[in-house]
């Protein structure tokens, strides 16, 4: 009879209408200590944990640690491997995703799962969402193919129309707008027209797609069939994501009142689910919206909360804009110090960011510099009227290519001056720090010619450009209007490029960048590297063939032989001719590592040759389809393969190409 009645009062629990009513604790104690069958107590307390985890996470938590326990208990592996599933997706909702992928490798190396397809299509699923969390959307959109694979064989509707939801979010990351959309409307396809969360989320999904491309009308219809399906039921973090949407709406529309009314309210749903991610971005946006409101105190106020929570959830990113906007209302505030260090801090942060978010912003300047063409082109009736904002633009570019100039150069001399006192300091090793000095005088050198010449032309062309368009703009027809943008966008970049190079070098100079060797399969880091000048490769009809074993691995730092790797590569495909071909090829040998990176280029004269390390040398030369360089890039690959203890030769022939080899142990402390 007993038996009875705790199935009767378990049943109760899973009742939607009545697991609000009942104590935490009740729920607990009742799934822990049931004398019902191990499978339906499992199964209790598996759904209770779902229904929680949108809800209330930390008692989720506890529910599902319960579940897992129980099955160790019973020896339930098909159950196990969904509570620990489920365990891992807490862990994504915790922002703690080391953990969730820890978790998550561990179910997928269980022997076990073979006979539980189904299980492993979603694990991969969430791994690939985890991956996407983590910034690593090559391996995020890899991983969940895989998964769809899975799921189309065992036809589970519910997955496909999932997976294709989450590939629509990692194409949208990437701006890849049309494939985003692509597969929306597939996920729309597979979903159960009775699942109201799972309606509203992709239809929330396209609204935000269609916002970021700027079609309001589109977004806001979207933003309403969300609602709409949301309404029919209690969903707090769906609310939270439309609130937030329609936030950043009134603020482009520079309607800050209710753009801050609508943050305020996505901040308090968020804060009942408690999604950590959620609320470090509703704190940035609301410090945004303050600022442009001119409420500064309310801005910062949010800006100190969202360092708080972003440094100990380590996001980087997060923490590189805090930092930034913090220090433009130190500067508005007419604090230059504070401004000072919170602008370092942001530089800080951004350059711990890996090479290929860099390629990825220039990538987001180039597609959003597209799309304004576009729909220039679309709307040229309005072309007298978009004046004033087109040159307003450009003028931002200016100020702030002025101020990253103003920047390297106060950095250039803090190096300086420091070099200086050091030599004052140790009059004991005179010999030693007069040939610092030298060194040092040398890169001076370099770095005013670079300044002196270099950045000369392109602001010359940029300041040139944006007069003619001032002062006889109505005089211009539509092609000289768009090719003198063209210039100017191009110069703009080539500044833009310079300074990211001067930056890093000067940072190396300055022991501003740090080493951090770990273990990696040398074949993915330079695939990484080859498909991130994938494109300026197609533009060349160039083929890259990588022909390096799968087996090799290196202990090396992931970002600095990005930055090595990826130069010599980029400077193969600049100077080889259309049509040429690029390999890469490696050789392992007892202690170290050989890469070589072999072009069928125009070669480098022997004269230039024997100082192309040399620190002070010109040896800029033009690419094939004149692209420009400062001959910086080389000295970057030096010093960081000599950063990572290894060395770097070149072998080259006039007219039949260059052969770059790169020597790096194996095991490097």
């Amino acid at each position: 009879m007993k038996r009875f009645i705790n199935f009767f009062f378990v049943l109760l629990l899973v009742s939607n209408t009545l697991v609000a009513q009942i104590n935490k604790d009740s729920i607990l104690t009742a799934i822990s200590t049931s004398e019902l069958s191990d499978t339906i107590e499992i199964f209790m307390g598996y759904q209770l944990a779902n229904d929680y985890i949108g809800l209330d996470i930390a008692f989720a938590e506890e529910l599902i640690d319960t579940v897992i326990y129980k099955c160790h208990q019973s020896g339930n592996i098909r159950f196990l491997l969904n509570a620990q599933l489920r365990k891992a997706d807490i862990y994504r909702y915790k922002m703690q995703h080391d953990e969730g992928l820890t978790l998550i490798d561990s179910i997928l190396a269980n022997k076990q799962l073979q006979d539980f397809e189904y299980i492993k299509a979603w694990t991969l699923s969430l791994k690939g969402n985890l991956l996407s969390d983590m910034n690593r959307k090559g391996e995020a959109i890899k991983t969940l193919y895989e998964a769809i694979k899975i799921s189309e064989v065992e036809k589970d509707s519910t997955l496909i129309s999932y997976l294709h939801s989450s590939l629509g979010n990692n194409f949208t990351d990437q701006k890849e707008y049309k494939k985003a959309i692509h597969n929306y409307f597939i996920s729309l396809k597979y979903t159960n027209k009775n699942d109201y969360k799972g309606m509203g989320m992709i239809y929330f999904h396209l609204g935000s797609t269609h916002q970021r491309l700027e079609n309001i009308d589109s977004a806001i219809y979207y933003y309403k069939l969300t609602e709409k399906e949301y309404s029919k039921i209690n969903y707090p973090s769906g609310v939270a994501g439309i609130a937030n949407n329609i936030g950043k709406l009134h603020f482009k529309n520079k309607n800050y009142k209710e753009a801050i009314i609508q943050m305020e309210k996505a901040l308090s749903y968020d804060k009942k689910v408690g999604s950590m991610y959620y609320i470090i971005k509703d704190y940035l946006n609301l410090a945004k919206f303050h600022k442009a409101d001119e409420n500064l105190e309310k801005a910062s106020y949010y800006l100190n909360l969202c360092i708080e929570l972003s440094e100990k959830t380590k996001n980087k990113q997060i923490l590189y804009e805090s930092y930034k906007i913090l220090s433009e209302i130190n500067h508005l505030q007419n604090n230059s110090k504070l401004a000072y260090n919170h602008l370092s801090k942001s530089i800080e942060y951004k350059d711990s960011l890996d090479q290929a978010k860099n390629i990825r912003m220039a990538k987001e300047v180039e597609e959003k510099y597209q799309n304004e063409k576009k729909e220039a082109e679309n709307q040229r009736l309005l072309l007298e009227q978009e004046k004033n904002s087109q040159i307003i633009q450009l003028q931002k570019w200016l100020a702030i290519i002025l101020a990253l100039v103003l920047f390297v150069v106060i950095i250039f001399l803090i190096f300086i001056y420091k070099e200086r006192r050091g030599r004052i300091k140790t009059n004991v090793e005179l010999f030693k720090t007069n040939k610092q000095l030298d060194i040092a005088n040398k890169t001076k050198d370099k770095f005013f010619k670079i300044i002196s010449h270099d950045l000369k032309s392109p602001f010359n062309s940029i300041l040139g450009f944006s007069n003619i368009l001032k002062s006889e703009y109505s005089s211009l027809d539509d092609n000289q209007r768009i090719e003198m943008i063209g210039e100017i966008d191009k110069s703009s970049q080539l500044a833009y490029d310079l300074l990211i190079n001067l930056l890093t070098w000067a940072r190396t100079q300055t022991g501003g960048i740090k080493i951090k060797k770990e273990p990696l399969l040398l074949k993915d880091l330079v695939e990484t590297c080859s498909q991130l000048y994938g494109q300026s490769a197609k533009a060349k009809n160039i083929d890259i063939v990588v022909n390096i074993p799968a087996n090799i691995h290196l202990t090396i730092d992931r970002n600095t032989s990005m930055i090595f790797i990826g130069n010599l590569i980029n400077n193969a495909i600049k100077f080889t001719p259309e049509g040429g071909s690029i390999s890469i090829n490696a050789s392992e040998k007892e202690k170290f590592v050989q890469i070589h990176i072999i072009d069928t280029g125009v070669g480098i004269p022997p004269e230039v040759l024997t100082k192309l390390f040399t620190i002070g040398e010109n040896t800029s030369t033009q690419g094939t389809n004149n692209e420009k360089g400062t001959g910086l890039g080389l000295l970057l690959c030096k010093e960081f393969v000599e950063k990572n203890g290894g060395e770097i030769k070149v072998n080259s022939t006039v007219g039949a190409g260059s052969d770059f080899t790169i020597s790096i142990p194996k095991y490097n402390n």
